[in-house]
């Protein structure tokens, strides 16, 4: 059972630094896009006065620029949520397991000390 309890509890860490480590790739993609943005749509402001075409070219860059971001963070937002439910259920698990170690075998020879450990357990816990 402990053993059970170490994989799950190294799943949780290993998913809660998946879901980290893909926020920070997000951050940074958004980043880089907002300075490669700025570096094309600035030129053709300064260029491309006040004609409907350069005004036309750039409504598009900022359009595209948007729809981009708006579909990496509906993306970014599914994967947290599929990584929040992982891990939520994990620690479910993680819960049942606990549970269970400490019910222990209600029927055994081993029952008082079951018993013995959940009394040990809950007047530790009421101490702090």
């Amino acid at each position: 059972m402990v053993e059970e309890q170490l994989k799950i509890c190294a799943r949780m860490v290993l998913a809660q630094n998946a879901q980290y480590n893909e926020s920070v790739r997000m951050l940074k993609r958004l980043i880089q896009r907002n300075t490669q943005f700025n570096k094309q749509v600035q030129p053709q402001r300064d260029s491309g006065g006040t004609s409907q075409g350069a005004l036309a070219a750039n409504d598009n860059e900022v359009h595209r620029f948007v729809a981009q971001n708006a579909m990496d963070l509906d993306y970014w937002q599914a994967q947290m949520t599929a990584y929040d439910n992982y891990i939520v259920s994990l620690k479910d698990d993680q819960s049942r397991l606990s549970r269970k170690a400490l019910d222990g075998d209600k029927t055994g020879w081993l029952a008082p000390l079951g018993q013995i450990v959940q009394a040990a357990t809950l007047a530790k816990a009421l101490e702090n």
